[in-house]
Order: structure tokens, then sequence, then C-alpha cells
């Protein structure tokens, strides 16, 4: 499971968070020093340079943690929200049969990794085998994102919403690894 969590939270926040949702490691690009970290770490961008390990297949049960998003604690301490395997792959499988997603099809993620539409932006297009385009944050934080972008529509352009989503369903997991 995994539980995105972004800077910049107050380093206590941080902690509380990552220590409340029993944290097995954190990823990150940036890790704050004041931070008494809960769990080890690893800076996400040394550990994409090392060496890929062996592509296994991972089994996943439909009643299996996909991820926790805490709520921004406006009413008090941030609520975490726990979604299981099955319920997310039923709505990723949903929107992606309802609007045709197929590997053809581009999205571009502009939703934080904390909100919930993010998981259909990442792993909706991903599991259809399509591609998710990422601009750089600070061109979304500036909201310069779609001011520069440049699409050319043909005249059966299809729109995908951007809804919530994730991983396939344990049943079709098998049919991800490499040929």
């Amino acid at each position: 499971a995994y539980v995105p969590l972004e800077l910049p939270l107050p380093p206590a926040r941080i902690a509380a968070l990552l220590a409340r949702a029993g944290t097995a490691m954190a990823l990150t690009h940036a890790v704050p020093d004041a931070v008494d970290w809960p769990c080890p770490t690893a800076a996400l961008d040394e550990w994409l340079a090392q060496p890929a390990l062996p592509w296994e297949p991972v089994t996943v049960a439909a009643t299996d943690l996909a991820y926790i998003l805490f709520t921004s604690g406006s009413t008090g301490e941030p609520k975490g929200v726990a979604m299981q395997h099955g319920a997310v792959a039923n709505t990723l499988h949903d929107v992606n049969a309802r609007f045709g997603v197929t590997a053809a099809d581009r999205v571009l993620g502009l939703s934080s990794l904390g909100f919930d539409l993010s998981v259909w932006d990442l792993f909706g297009v991903l599991g259809a085998g399509g591609a998710v385009v990422l601009p750089p944050l600070t061109s979304v934080v500036a909201g310069e994102v779609l001011p520069s972008v440049t699409v050319t529509l043909p005249s059966c352009a299809k729109v995908v919403p951007i809804s919530p989503y994730w991983l396939r369903s344990a049943s079709s997991l098998s049919r991800m690894a490499p040929t």
C-alpha cells in the first residue's frame, strides 16, 4: 500500500502520519532533516538510479490495502481513508470501460498524489496500457501547465474525465508481466 504525503507539511505531522499508517519505508525526493522518521527512508532519485531488480508477479487479494489518503485535518487531526484493492480496481475498470480508455490514450496528470483523483490519473490509464504525462511540479503550482500544452485532436477525439482509480484487480495482475 502507499501513503502519499506532500511537502511542505510540518515535520511533526509527517512523522505522526507515517507512524499512524504503519509505514514500512518512506520514498521521498526531499528528506526534511527535522523529521523524526518513524521508518527507514530512501531518496527516490537514488533508489531509481540503482540497477533494476528482476520482475516478479505479486498476488494481491481484493481485501488487501491499496492506499491510505489522509484528510487535511481541518477539523482537528487528519483522518486516514483506507482503500482496498477490490474497491479501487472496480472503479478503475468501470471508468476505463465507460470511457473506452485504451493503450492509445494519454492523460495529463495534474492531481496531487494526496488527492483521490490522482489514483485514476496514474493507475487507470496505466492499467489500460496508456500513458500519463506528468508536467513539472513548479509549472502545475504556478498554473502554467494548461496554457503551455498544445494538443491536436482528431475530429473523433475522446476526452477522459479525471476520476479516482488504481491498480488492476488481482486476477489481471499476471497479465502485467513483461513479454
